[in-house]
């Protein structure tokens, strides 16, 4: 119930500031307003709590495989539950469920799911959380969750949300528009090198996903018949193949236009220890920082290669040209450098591939 501290005057007298009808009005005004902002506070300190650890004490253990600085995937052994935490900018932890559409929510939402709990059982069941009062013998094993997160900006975990619970892998690298339409074979896609690289989605789309320095997922190349398009809300960095935390593996970088194109690539010159990247376009600066650390941390080896394929064009003759600058800049002597084009003008490496299997294709539907 609401209370407004305005007080008819009739006749329009001043109100008597020490009368008793005024004395219990501000009363409860300001006791109320007392409450409010002690309620508000709680609820803000609740929202600031580590989720992993309110997990943790519910039987979540995380997944370090496939957590990162940013995010910890969280999976309960006994109900198969798994969702996915972050921390928001502004202090807030959220988190997403995955194998559900739900869009998650605060530590309060947590609850409410798992538990069951109203706001006022959220509440209860936290205030010992937020007091530091659990005894030491009840509290969930440290090597069990993740205390501290970098922050999110609130756009990147609706990119994740999207992309998490829409996107699963290749059935042993079947995809019928890159196998068929595209001629990128499931034996290729299923190499370790492709696994976990190449997607799809709900859509049966092919989801080549953008990963930034850390590896977090920020966006996505989407790819269909007659369709190209990008993750909502996604932003553009590289795609890669050979799973994030591999570096010791790769000798050489193969860089494309997009990732049907570096996949195309390696159908044609397979290399296992060469890393297939993808632009999805133009060059931003940082995309040119991503591919210079790319190259910085290859590692010293007989044989390194820095191979830009892009297409046979004049858009692909200005990126091969700003990767070769960016080549220079490395100061990396230790390896060689090639710009490799499809002889034929106007073509990708996906032209090429297509030609080269099947000489006499239907064209292609594609917004290339």
């Amino acid at each position: 119930m609401w209370f407004r501290c305005v007080h008819r005057n009739r006749g329009h007298r001043p109100a008597n500031p020490y009368s008793t009808q005024v004395k219990i009005a501000n009363w409860i005004c300001v006791s109320y307003g007392r409450s409010m902002s002690h309620s508000d506070r709680e609820l803000e300190d609740i929202k600031r709590f580590p989720l992993t650890l309110v997990l943790a004490g519910l039987g979540y253990v995380e997944n370090k495989r496939k957590s990162s600085r940013h995010s910890s995937f969280m999976v309960n052994p006994n109900s198969n539950s798994k969702l996915v935490v972050s921390l928001n900018t502004n202090g807030h932890w959220r988190f997403f469920p995955i194998g559900s559409t739900g869009r998650g929510g605060t530590v309060i939402d947590a609850l409410a799911l798992i538990m069951g709990f109203s706001i006022g059982q959220c509440r209860q069941y936290m205030r010992p959380l937020l007091s530091g009062s659990i005894p030491p013998a009840r509290r969930p094993d440290p090597c069990s969750y993740s205390l501290q997160l970098v922050p999110v900006e609130s756009d990147i975990a609706e990119v994740q949300r999207l992309f998490y619970q829409s996107v699963k892998p290749l059935e042993n690298g079947n995809h019928a528009y890159l196998n068929s339409h595209r001629k990128i074979s499931a034996a290729l896609l299923a190499k370790p090198t492709f696994r976990g690289a190449v997607l799809t989605d709900h859509r049966k789309n092919a989801v080549f996903p953008h990963r930034d320095r850390d590896g977090q997922i920020v966006g996505a190349e989407l790819r269909n018949v007659a369709f190209q398009g990008q993750i909502k809300g996604g932003r553009k960095t590289l795609w890669y193949s050979q799973g994030f935390g591999r570096e010791e593996e790769r000798r050489s970088l193969l860089v494309a236009e997009s990732g049907i194109d570096a996949c195309s690539y390696a159908a044609l010159f397979y290399c296992p220890n060469t890393c297939y990247m993808s632009t999805g376009g133009t060059l931003s600066p940082l995309q040119k920082d991503l591919i210079s650390s790319a190259i910085k941390k290859l590692p010293s080896a007989a044989g390194g290669m820095v191979t830009v394929a892009t297409d046979h064009d004049d858009a692909g003759d200005d990126i091969a040209a700003q990767i070769e600058a960016i080549f220079e800049s490395c100061n990396r002597g230790d390896l060689h450098f090639k710009v490799h084009q499809p002889d034929t003008p106007g073509w990708d490496w996906n032209d090429h591939l297509v030609h080269t299997v099947d000489p006499s294709p239907t064209p292609k539907l594609d917004l290339d």
